[in-house]
């Protein structure tokens, strides 16, 4: 104990403090514990939880199911209020792309996921920047001599400063090379090779492609890979087909999102995201339909019929083995169009009815919250719920396009409609505004059955599309009155001697009709918006007079003044003559406006012929020089329109103005020359 250690060092002082170790600092409290770093690999992503967590804002262990949602079933089956029949089993959703992603041990179908969700990353940067370009390397090839596994995308935004807004709806040049290649996105029919990049295939022959002037021929040397659907043309020849359709068809855009759909493309038919085969057979057929309207068609003489056929045979054999019904849904309904294009009025008709009556059985003419109220006895929903907002938004748009479709085709014949109105409460779609932000707002959402659905307009809640189904709604409330209107008022008055112009009904829904054109806010009360023929706008507009002469045609007295309803629909009349004189100053594109306003015209035209009869009875040659003025430009219209349009040429006011010529004389004969 002298001080010294058994080496001879001496010992170190004494004291009181304790020694600091290394790596500690002083004002560190040493004698705490030291911190453990939390177990990363098991804290979960927020996509990584369910759906019920994320909303109760509870941890989750990603089971199936969680535990949370066990307690959260095991609670509500205590707690169940007599009378109301608990849930049978935890309701605990994932996310599919991260289900995927995480669980999925297949390397190609990691990939498959990893590809579709760039595919969506892509299409937000469009949303977000129209001016940005992306180049990406296609990476499927459908070659026989190469694989299906996909190669890393190589993906590029760059930003385009000095875009051109000079395109129409026609379609761009695909360049000669196959290089990759950017795009002006801010032209909405870019084309497809400018968007995904470039399929680098040795054995396909480079051309360029424009609707407006030609293209190449179908049968050329480039053969599809053994996996590519059956009756379909060539991939090149399907894309320039599909980027015709959304281009051209004016309902495409809310029926599909048409840079998934395209991109979708480039997938092997054997991926779950390509499209299906009936899809595009009815996609193909409707777009050669139009470039045949623009005299640039490429394809044999009956190519659409053909693919029409193969679609009608493939989505009956799907709906038998109870194939994807939202895609069978989208398929009838481009059919139906397709066969009312043709005048095919029976195949139209039919393919109507079903369509709507398929809605019914996927729950689409109901919003969530007015389902039946005898839960024990509906079947479960043969749809699973939509993936995002959009996704249900597009199926929501969907419905109410075969609801227009049938409404229009039915209005003005015998046949009875498919779904009656009382049997329908939806919400009407989100306006552009609300989609742009990608949430929809349910709160100030219009009903069908509000009672001001027709003429209050919201200013966040209006868009040419909205109005086209408002419209749609008018005319069928017509219709449903011009069918009921005797079989209710006969029993009453024992009888059919009565004039239902005396009716409140008639009269509330005469007054509703000229009430919906005026209540139309600007820019929306014109066919012609921001400098543009809007072709939404114009069969909204051309709605209401339609809807006024089939109110009142029947009990105008022609050739008496007197007469209210002979007053009525001559205005009506006029006024879509006087429409059609915009749409020939605007633009002299009539086929891509839709099929109802060659409807339009034939309603208007034979109105007229009826006071041309009159006018020439009574002996009034002015009004009769000026009545012959208007009914030549309406045969006109119609008569350019047969060369190219099936339902044009089969309108009987072709007939009825061909008759009319010959009991006229010479002179007026000029008028239809």
């Amino acid at each position: 104990m002298n001080g010294r250690r058994e080496d001879g060092m001496p010992r170190p002082p004494a004291s009181s403090q304790t020694p600091i170790r290394c790596f500690e600092f002083p004002h560190m409290d040493s004698s705490a514990p030291p911190k453990v770093p939390k177990d990363t690999a098991n804290t979960l992503k927020r996509h990584q939880a369910c759906h019920q967590c994320r909303k109760r804002k509870m941890k989750c262990d990603a089971k199936k199911p969680c535990s949370g949602c066990i307690r959260s079933h095991t609670h509500a089956l205590l707690h169940t209020p007599p009378g109301v029949e608990p849930p049978a089993a935890p309701e605990c959703t994932y996310d599919r792309i991260a289900q995927l992603i995480y669980t999925s041990g297949d390397n190609v179908e990691r990939f498959t996921t990893l590809e579709t969700r760039i595919v969506e990353l892509e299409n937000l940067l469009r949303a977000r920047d129209p001016d940005a370009q992306i180049t990406r390397a296609v990476p499927f090839s459908t070659n026989n001599d190469q694989s299906d596994a996909p190669a890393p995308p190589v993906l590029a935004l760059q930003s385009n400063t000095s875009a051109d807004l000079s395109g129409d709806f026609g379609l761009t040049n695909v360049p000669e090379s196959r290089e990759t290649t950017s795009v002006d996105f801010s032209r909405p029919t870019a084309s497809f090779w400018d968007i995904v990049g470039a399929r680098r295939d040795s054995r396909s022959p480079s051309s360029s492609y424009d609707p407006r002037n030609g293209g190449p021929s179908m049968r050329n040397t480039t053969q599809p890979s053994a996996s590519w659907p059956l009756n379909l043309p060539s991939y090149e020849m399907t894309t320039r087909l599909c980027e015709s359709f959304f281009a051209y068809f004016m309902h495409a855009e809310y029926l599909l999102h048409g840079p998934s759909f395209i991109a979708s493309l480039s997938y092997p038919p054997s991926h779950p995201e390509f499209p299906p085969a009936a899809l595009l057979h009815i996609i193909c057929a409707i777009a050669d339909t139009y470039k045949t309207n623009t005299g640039s068609s490429v394809m044999q003489p009956h190519f659409s019929d053909e693919q029409a056929c193969f679609a009608k045979r493939l989505i009956d054999e799907s709906a038998s083995i109870s194939q994807d019904f939202v895609q069978q849904f989208r398929v009838n309904i481009l059919l139906s169009w397709y066969y009312w294009y043709k005048a095919g009025w029976a195949e139209a008709y039919t393919r109507m009815a079903t369509t709507l009556r398929f809605a019914v059985a996927l729950r689409l003419n109901l919003a969530p919250p007015f389902y039946h109220l005898a839960d024990s006895s509906t079947p479960d929903p043969i749809v699973p719920l939509a993936m995002t907002p959009y996704e249900e938004e597009l199926k929501r748009n969907a419905f109410w396009i075969a609801y227009s479709f049938e409404r229009q085709f039915v209005c003005d014949n015998e046949w009875a409609v498919s779904l009656d109105d009382l049997d329908i409460l939806q919400y009407l779609p989100l306006a552009d505004q609300s989609k742009s932000r990608g949430i929809p707002d349910m709160r100030n959402r219009q009903l069908s059955q509000a009672e001001d659905v027709l003429l209050a307009h919201p200013p966040n809640q209006i868009d040419p599309f909205i109005l086209s189904i408002k419209s749609s709604m008018l005319l069928s409330r017509v219709k449903i009155f011009n069918t009921r209107i005797r079989a209710k008022y006969a029993l009453q008055s024992g009888g059919f001697s009565f004039d239902p112009r005396k009716t409140p009904d008639f009269m509330a829904l005469s007054s509703l009709v000229l009430a919906f054109t005026d209540s139309l806010p600007a820019p929306l009360n014109s066919i012609v918006v921001n400098g543009e023929l809007d072709r939404l706008m114009t069969t909204t507009l051309m709605m209401p007079p339609v809807a006024l002469i089939l109110l009142h045609e029947a009990y105008a007295a022609i050739g008496k003044d007197e007469c209210g309803s002979s007053y009525i629909i001559l205005n009506a009349s006029r006024s879509i003559i006087r429409m059609s004189h915009t749409i020939t100053a605007v633009s002299r594109k009539c086929p891509r406006l839709g099929l109802f306003p060659i409807f339009s015209w034939y309603t208007a035209g034979r109105t007229l012929v009826r006071f041309l009869h009159a006018a020439r009875k009574d002996g009034f040659a002015e009004r009769e020089v000026v009545l012959m003025g208007e009914i030549s430009f309406l045969y006109a219209l119609l008569q350019r329109l047969a060369n190219h349009t099936p339902l044009a040429r089969s309108s009987p006011l072709l007939s009825l103005v061909s008759h009319l010529a010959t009991e006229l004389t010479d002179d007026t004969c000029l008028f239809f020359s």
